[in-house]
């Protein structure tokens, strides 16, 4: 995927939460999707995974 600056932050940063605060379209769920990517590929425990989003479009591209 490609991301900005500030998602490449959300995605690389090691604070087991972060908040993502932003406007619309701002890419927040493809960044969410790419956090949780790549923990789960460095080894991340699947079933302790949670991901909250508030858009029925957000619920769309996790789903995906």
């Amino acid at each position: 995927m490609i991301l900005n600056t500030e998602q490449l932050l959300a995605v690389s940063a090691w604070e087991p939460l972060i908040v993502m605060p932003s406007g619309p379209g701002s890419g927040k769920t493809r960044t969410l999707v790419e956090r949780i990517a790549r923990e789960l590929f460095d080894g991340a425990d699947h079933s302790r995974t949670v991901c909250l989003t508030f858009t029925n479009a957000g619920a769309d591209e996790l789903k995906t």
